[in-house]
């Protein structure tokens, strides 16, 4: 499986029944772990959105689309 933004991921997990409260915590844990990360850098994302999200073959959550971001 290829990544995929949030949205579909969350399409993909629900259409095989593995979705769980779990999976949302991990990728929750993910998404803040990636703000952190941002704004530890003194930058803000500015499109936090879950097109904007990134899910990898494995399941990582990850930001994408610093288009709007600024210092």
């Amino acid at each position: 499986r290829a990544a995929c933004d949030l949205v579909e991921y969350v399409r993909q997990r629900q259409a095989r029944g593995d979705w769980t409260v779990d999976a949302w915590l991990q990728l929750a844990a993910d998404v803040t772990a990636g703000l952190a990360h941002v704004h530890a850098h003194k930058m803000m994302h500015r499109d936090i959105k879950p097109e904007n999200v990134l899910v990898s073959a494995d399941g990582t959550a990850m930001l994408g689309d610093f288009g709007l971001a600024r210092d």
